[in-house]
């Protein structure tokens, strides 16, 4: 066995690959090194999902040329001193070797400019300092980076594909836009504006927040009238929870990061309100004392863990119920008039309210018992109800289409990326426009390669890729409207005991709601008697 030491080139290209996993965490770094430097207007362009071009600008302090060029080498940072500082951080981050890493696996320019004095231009390929000139450039930093992974082909190989890298890019810039609604930030792509976030200014945090919520996730994110966490964020409706955590975001010193900890403290801080498999919506900025949390659990800070877990559990927990107010409801005895039917109370069916609607001549103020399954279960004096959602939810959908001859849309913050083969492509090419009267917004990318912009309102992601393929896959999009707006209901696996009940009043809305639109019942009734039969003996 023959030991060697590394060369200071590789020792780089590794180093580079702890920091600069793909184009996104090349954008993050450069990004929270502009918010350290004070920057309040931060532009980012990018071609070819970053790896051809990755440029960030802004308008922070700048540096001198002495610290331009140090700035390159490995190690070299303005935030910390000793390795105390390690944990009690009041900056984005530390590492020192960001620029010096990035520049070591591209071909960088770097241009910067403290006020009041001349700019430099530093040209950097593979590591190698190659040209450092002056060069006027208004207070601030520019950095270029040309051709990304050029020298590491190994690990370009793995890379994700570009559109892949330009959807994480974006939602990096977003979650950034959402912990900093006081700072200006734009994302181009090829010279077309993805993004922009414009500066949220005289108003406080909370304000701030909530108008950048608006900016970035749109006005729709919180479909139900959201509660606001004392001075700190906001969170959703009960009725408006998600499958998954993907709707959930934490904000620690203006970091973004990830702690199941929150996730679980504030999910219980619901109760029963929502259901066990359902997580709710939130965007939350905690500010907790430096000494108080790590945040080098992760390489690269994207979890945290807390010196007191319980303190914080409780805090947040309790912060969930109070914020939550008078308006907290069991999910037993559930009054069913005090529901109010409008076009942002349910999350799975925001539809906007009729003109005219016809509604059922029979006044029902049932009770809900619970929800099995896909079966609600109403108690109604000497009935008992159950109803079918799956059937319910066809119903509404097929009296939408066929009231407003098209189901409605909602663009989605990151489209999703849809491949098929050859002759299943040349199928949707030729019917894009049906699918657009479906919900489906799609545009191609390549020859079998498309881009899913927006869907129908009743789906999540996953369930409006599953329907689509389907739809693909059988080649025919012609089906019976009935049998679509059944496909469309049965999507839906599980339900919360409000959202059933919000849809079953919406069902009462609906021309025919005895009956599914392929004509089998939504729901059937009990007799008391009839339930008592059941237990006796023959």
């Amino acid at each position: 066995m023959n030991i060697k030491i590394l060369s200071e080139a590789t020792i780089n290209q590794i180093a580079a690959g702890e920091v600069v996993e793909d184009p996104a965490s090349a954008v993050k770094e450069l990004v929270e090194n502009a918010i350290d430097a004070g920057a309040t207007r931060i532009e980012v362009d990018i071609t070819g999902g970053g790896y051809l071009f990755l440029c960030v600008m802004d308008n922070g302090s700048g540096m001198r040329r002495e610290d331009a060029l140090l700035s390159l080498e490995r190690h070299a940072t303005s935030k910390i001193s000793t390795a105390s500082d390690l944990f009690s951080l009041k900056t984005m981050g530390f590492r020192g070797e960001a620029l010096s890493s990035i520049a070591a696996i591209s071909k960088m320019r770097l241009v910067t400019a403290e006020e009041g004095s001349i700019g430099t231009a530093v040209q950097v390929e593979g590591g190698v300092i190659v040209q450092v000139s002056p060069l006027a450039r208004t207070t601030g930093t520019t950095i270029e980076v040309n051709s990304l992974f050029y020298n590491t082909p190994a690990r370009k190989k793995f890379q994700k594909k570009a559109p892949a890298s330009q959807a994480e890019i974006t939602k990096l810039i977003a979650s950034f836009a959402l912990g900093y609604p006081e700072i200006y930030f734009s994302l181009t792509q090829g010279g077309e504006r993805l993004s922009l976030f414009p500066q949220i200014l005289h108003a406080s945090f909370e304000e701030q927040l909530r108008l950048r919520i608006d900016q970035v996730l749109g006005r729709d994110y919180f479909s139900s009238p959201p509660y606001q966490m004392e001075n700190r964020g906001w969170a959703s409706h009960p009725l408006q929870t998600r499958i998954n955590r993907s709707g959930q975001y934490l904000f620690i010193n203006r970091r973004l990061v990830i702690s199941p900890l929150v996730s679980r403290a504030i999910k219980d801080g619901y109760g029963t309100r929502i259901a066990a498999d359902r997580y709710p919506l939130f965007v939350l900025h905690l500010h907790v004392p430096e000494d108080q949390i790590d945040v080098n659990v992760h390489p690269q800070k994207r979890e945290v863990r807390f010196a007191e877990e319980g303190v914080i559990y409780e805090e947040l927990h309790l912060l969930v119920q109070t914020s939550l107010g008078e308006k907290k409801v069991p999910f037993t005895n559930y009054s069913f008039p005090s529901l109010s039917v409008t076009s942002d109370l349910s999350p799975y069916l925001i539809f906007s309210q009729e003109k005219e609607v016809v509604k059922s001549p029979v006044v029902i103020e049932p009770q809900a018992i619970g929800v099995f399954g896909h079966f609600l279960f109403l108690d109604e004096g000497e009935l008992l109800r159950i109803v079918d959602l799956h059937k319910a939810v066809a119903r509404i959908l097929f009296d939408r289409q066929k009231k407003e001859g098209a189901l409605e849309s909602h663009y989605l913050l990151i489209p999703i990326s849809l491949y098929f083969t050859q002759a299943e492509a040349a199928w949707l090419l030729s019917h894009i426009e049906e699918l657009l009267k479906l919900g489906f917004m799609i545009r191609p990318l390549g020859e079998k390669s498309f881009i899913l912009e927006a869907i129908p309102i009743p789906l999540t992601q996953d369930e409006a890729k599953s329907s689509l393929e389907e739809i693909v896959h059988q080649g025919e999009v012609s089906m019976p409207l009935g049998d679509l707006a059944l496909c469309f209901g049965r999507k839906k696996s599980s339900f919360g005991v409000q959202e059933a009940l919000l849809i079953f009043k919406q069902l009462q809305q609906t021309t025919c709601p005895n009956l599914c639109p392929k004509g089998n019942p939504t729901m059937q009734e009990l007799r008391r008697d009839e339930i008592s039969l059941l237990f006796k003996k023959n």
